[in-house]
């Protein structure tokens, strides 16, 4: 037994090993310090103090492969083929390092190395919150460690700029009158049914027959197809109905709604995806829709939505956002709202706003 400063330590010999490791007694009393110590010499010898964990020996590779597998049931394939994108980058970097050895200090160095690398703030995080939800799920309901480096990591990064790109009115109409040309049919009733529905373009070309009702006009995306894990209810609107039913009575044996797409012999839905976001990136360059993407339809739903005058808890349900903070960002489009909100004191009152009356009148 020894000091360090005013507290006691001991040394403990891990028999497997045959190595010595310091440990705090955590006290500054001599007498206390020495039964603590002979408690510790007893737990070495029965092999109880160095007791090691399941994941102790197992590598960050063996880690992202469990959470891959065991979390897949809860994922659409095309957010599965993502993941294993960013899992591919992190495995680069960590991949056969240990997982007790992972520090805080390592998960600082990987976001500055990726920093130098060109990524942005958003990727990174994308990137480490994959690696911090498969320690979060190791040192908790697998049990596989007790520690987890993430406890002592500050804010992961994130992107820094909200994007709420959508459609002016003029823009919209030089949009609209483009997928009516004649050619354009194919992507015209995805950019609408985007755009009046707010779905994202994966659950729009995957969307099938049995999602949609259309005695009761309303499409259901259940929780395994969303980004949340929660499931979505959309009402139709006209447009989306008119669409819906004259695919229905063209392609009346088709499972898929916009089975057209799957026809094109692409064997990915990423790949499926990425076809149509690129062709409408291409549409909107030709016609001078500057830095507006197939996503933004997305935004331009929730915007339209707001500047309507819907609530934004409203929004937030349909839009499928778990957060109101996500549907905040379109709060500044609806300045009726508070102008509403204030116009409620100019309303006549009786009593003592006689007299606030009376000065307004007087000015």
């Amino acid at each position: 037994m020894f000091k360090r400063g005013t507290i006691y330590w001991t040394k403990v010999k891990n028999s497997r090993t045959g190595k010595y490791k310091a440990v705090s007694l955590e006290t500054k009393n001599k007498a206390l310090g020495k039964q603590r110590e002979a408690k510790l010499k007893v737990e070495s010898a029965e092999g109880r103090f160095f007791e090691t964990c399941e994941g102790d020996s197992m590598t960050i590779r063996e880690l992202l492969d469990m959470f891959l597998n065991r979390t897949a049931d809860k994922r659409t394939f095309s957010t599965i083929r993502q993941e294993g994108y960013l899992i591919k980058k992190l495995n680069e970097y960590f991949g056969d390092m240990l997982l007790p050895k992972i520090k805080a200090i390592d998960i600082e160095k990987y976001v500055q190395a990726r920093r130098s690398q060109g990524m942005a703030d958003g990727s990174i995080g994308h990137e480490l919150n994959r690696l911090k939800g498969a320690y979060k799920l190791a040192s908790g309901q697998w049990e596989l460690l007790k520690s987890n480096p993430f406890d002592k990591v500050g804010k992961i990064p994130r992107s820094k700029i909200e994007r709420c790109r959508y459609l002016l009115p003029q823009e919209s109409e030089r949009l609209l009158n483009e997928l009516f040309k004649p050619g354009n049919e194919w992507l015209r009733d995805v950019v609408i049914f985007a755009r009046e529905t707010g779905l994202r373009i994966s659950n729009i070309i995957n969307l099938q027959w049995r999602q949609v009702d259309l005695s009761n006009k309303t499409i259901t995306i259940e929780g395994h197809f969303t980004k949340t894990g929660k499931p979505l209810f959309i009402p139709m609107s006209r447009n989306v109905f008119h669409i819906l039913s004259e695919i229905r009575r063209a392609d009346r044996h088709k499972e898929v709604i916009f089975a057209k797409w799957h026809n094109r012999k692409k064997k990915y839905m990423r790949t499926i995806t990425r076809r149509a976001s690129q062709d409408f990136r291409e549409m909107c360059d030709g016609i001078g829709l500057e830095d507006f993407r197939f996503h933004d339809l997305r935004h331009d739903f929730c915007s339209r939505l707001v500047q309507a005058g819907q609530p934004l808890q409203v929004v937030q349900q349909l839009a499928g956002h778990t957060d109101i903070a996500m549907t905040q960002r379109y709060a500044h489009l609806s300045p009726q709202q508070k102008e509403a909100a204030i116009a409620t004191f100019d309303e006549p009152r009786a009593g003592k706003d006689e007299i606030c009356n009376n000065l307004v009148t007087v000015g």
